[in-house]
């Protein structure tokens, strides 16, 4: 197992239910805050839904990560104008 995939097991552990089952959204995004991905508004709406298992999570990140790279790029170049 990657350093990457361990970031992220000890993440769902931390934040993840105690059951081990379904992830609600709110947890989901503590997650993706751990892993320094933050969404934001619309973003949260259209990209998680309201339960999740820790496996579409997972399968997820990717996507999210690169939305979240996109939203900092953007927010880089309002800072310069």
């Amino acid at each position: 197992m990657s350093a990457q995939e361990n970031e992220i097991d000890e993440a769902i552990a931390l934040f993840g239910p105690s059951n081990g089952s379904v992830l609600s959204r709110e947890q989901a995004l503590d997650i993706l805050s751990a892993l320094g991905i933050c969404l934001r508004g619309s973003d949260v709406d259209a990209m998680l839904p309201t339960e999740l298992t820790a496996e579409e999570l997972k399968a997820m990140l990717p996507q999210l990560r690169t939305k979240n790279m996109q939203r900092e790029e953007l927010v880089q170049l309002m800072r310069v104008s």
